[in-house]
Protein backbone atom coordinates (compact mmCIF):
# COMPACT_ATOMS: atom_id res chain seq x y z
CA UNK A 1 0.00 0.00 0.00
CA UNK A 2 2.82 2.11 0.66
CA UNK A 3 3.46 2.05 -2.89
CA UNK A 4 0.12 2.51 -3.98
CA UNK A 5 0.06 5.57 -2.44
CA UNK A 6 3.37 7.02 -3.39
CA UNK A 7 2.18 6.82 -7.04
CA UNK A 8 -1.15 7.80 -6.88
CA UNK A 9 -0.18 10.55 -4.73
CA UNK A 10 2.41 11.44 -7.78
CA UNK A 11 0.46 10.89 -10.33
CA UNK A 12 -2.76 12.99 -8.82
CA UNK A 13 -0.06 15.78 -8.11
CA UNK A 14 1.40 15.92 -11.56
CA UNK A 15 -2.23 16.25 -13.12
CA UNK A 16 -2.86 19.06 -10.75
CA UNK A 17 0.15 20.86 -11.51
CA UNK A 18 -0.30 20.23 -15.18
CA UNK A 19 -3.83 21.76 -14.53
CA UNK A 20 -3.12 24.64 -12.28
CA UNK A 21 1.04 25.42 -12.84
CA UNK A 22 1.95 28.80 -14.82
CA UNK A 23 1.89 27.93 -18.74
CA UNK A 24 5.90 27.01 -19.79
CA UNK A 25 6.90 26.27 -16.16
CA UNK A 26 10.48 24.67 -16.34
CA UNK A 27 11.46 24.27 -12.09
CA UNK A 28 9.95 22.16 -9.65
CA UNK A 29 10.98 22.77 -5.71
CA UNK A 30 10.41 19.46 -3.77
CA UNK A 31 10.03 20.31 0.15
CA UNK A 32 10.21 17.30 2.30
CA UNK A 33 11.31 13.31 1.62
CA UNK A 34 8.34 11.90 0.35
CA UNK A 35 8.25 8.98 -2.51
CA UNK A 36 9.50 27.51 -9.81
CA UNK A 37 6.35 24.85 -9.01
CA UNK A 38 6.38 23.80 -5.20
CA UNK A 39 5.53 20.55 -3.37
CA UNK A 40 5.54 19.78 0.02
CA UNK A 41 5.61 16.12 1.38
CA UNK A 42 6.51 16.19 5.24
CA UNK A 43 4.81 13.66 7.36
CA UNK A 44 4.93 15.92 10.99
CA UNK A 45 2.25 15.26 12.77
CA UNK A 46 1.85 18.53 14.42
CA UNK A 47 0.70 22.23 13.24
CA UNK A 48 4.32 22.43 11.57
CA UNK A 49 5.33 25.57 9.14
CA UNK A 50 7.44 24.18 6.54
CA UNK A 51 6.45 26.85 4.02
CA UNK A 52 6.32 30.51 5.22
CA UNK A 53 4.60 33.10 3.57
CA UNK A 54 8.03 35.02 2.26
CA UNK A 55 9.36 32.24 0.38
CA UNK A 56 6.31 32.36 -1.86
CA UNK A 57 6.56 34.02 -4.83
CA UNK A 58 3.70 35.57 -7.28
CA UNK A 59 2.70 32.77 -10.04
CA UNK A 60 3.69 30.10 -8.44
CA UNK A 61 1.45 26.93 -7.83
CA UNK A 62 1.55 24.47 -4.91
CA UNK A 63 0.90 21.28 -4.54
CA UNK A 64 0.36 20.73 -0.58
CA UNK A 65 0.75 16.42 -0.65
CA UNK A 66 2.31 15.67 2.97
CA UNK A 67 0.46 13.46 5.14
CA UNK A 68 -2.64 15.01 6.19
CA UNK A 69 -4.60 14.22 9.64
CA UNK A 70 -6.33 16.59 11.86
CA UNK A 71 -3.86 18.98 13.37
CA UNK A 72 -0.95 18.51 10.76
CA UNK A 73 -0.46 21.35 9.07
CA UNK A 74 2.95 22.44 6.32
CA UNK A 75 2.38 25.83 5.25
CA UNK A 76 1.66 28.85 7.01
CA UNK A 77 -1.99 30.29 7.51
CA UNK A 78 -0.78 33.39 5.52
CA UNK A 79 -0.05 31.43 2.66
CA UNK A 80 -3.75 30.15 2.13
CA UNK A 81 -4.81 33.99 2.28
CA UNK A 82 -3.06 34.50 -1.11
CA UNK A 83 -4.12 31.31 -3.75
CA UNK A 84 -6.81 29.88 -5.58
CA UNK A 85 -7.03 26.33 -3.57
CA UNK A 86 -8.21 23.68 -5.25
CA UNK A 87 -9.39 20.24 -3.58
CA UNK A 88 -10.14 17.17 -4.36
CA UNK A 89 -12.85 16.05 -1.73
CA UNK A 90 -14.18 19.39 0.75
CA UNK A 91 -15.68 17.31 3.32
CA UNK A 92 -12.03 15.79 4.04
CA UNK A 93 -9.98 18.21 3.10
CA UNK A 94 -11.83 20.87 5.73
CA UNK A 95 -10.42 18.23 8.15
CA UNK A 96 -7.32 16.69 7.37
CA UNK A 97 -6.17 19.38 4.82
CA UNK A 98 -3.75 22.55 4.63
CA UNK A 99 -7.71 24.27 5.13
CA UNK A 100 -8.21 23.45 8.03
CA UNK A 101 -6.53 26.23 9.32
CA UNK A 102 -9.18 28.52 7.59
CA UNK A 103 -12.78 29.20 8.88
CA UNK A 104 -15.05 27.04 7.20
CA UNK A 105 -16.55 28.66 4.17
CA UNK A 106 -13.62 30.13 2.79
CA UNK A 107 -12.95 30.20 -0.88
CA UNK A 108 -12.01 26.87 -2.46
CA UNK A 109 -12.57 24.81 -6.01
CA UNK A 110 -12.75 21.03 -6.84
CA UNK A 111 -10.27 19.88 -8.86
CA UNK A 112 -12.60 17.92 -11.33
CA UNK A 113 -14.31 21.30 -12.01
CA UNK A 114 -11.11 22.63 -13.37
CA UNK A 115 -10.51 19.20 -15.39
CA UNK A 116 -14.18 19.43 -16.82
CA UNK A 117 -14.26 23.22 -18.10
CA UNK A 118 -16.21 24.19 -15.23
CA UNK A 119 -14.23 26.28 -13.51
CA UNK A 120 -11.70 28.07 -14.56
CA UNK A 121 -7.87 29.22 -13.37
CA UNK A 122 -5.10 32.16 -13.67
CA UNK A 123 -6.75 34.71 -14.23
CA UNK A 124 -3.29 36.57 -14.80
CA UNK A 125 0.51 35.83 -14.46
CA UNK A 126 0.78 36.68 -11.15
CA UNK A 127 -2.12 34.47 -10.03
CA UNK A 128 -0.92 31.81 -7.23
CA UNK A 129 -2.66 28.33 -7.18
CA UNK A 130 -2.74 26.09 -4.22
CA UNK A 131 -3.66 21.79 -4.59
CA UNK A 132 -4.26 21.18 -1.15
CA UNK A 133 -4.33 17.37 -1.24
CA UNK A 134 -4.83 14.54 1.35
CA UNK A 135 -4.28 11.60 -0.41
CA UNK A 136 -7.26 9.94 -0.33
CA UNK A 137 -10.73 11.40 -2.48
CA UNK A 138 -10.49 10.87 -6.61
CA UNK A 139 -6.99 8.96 -6.33
CA UNK A 140 -9.08 6.03 -4.65
CA UNK A 141 -11.62 5.81 -7.00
Amino acid sequence: MKLLTALRTAATSAMAARHLAPKGSKVMAMIGNGAQIITTCTADKQNATILTDNMVGAGVHINAIGGDCPGKTELARDILLRPDIFVEYPPQTWVEGEIQQMEEGHPITELWKVMSGQASVRADAKQITLFDSVGFAIEDF
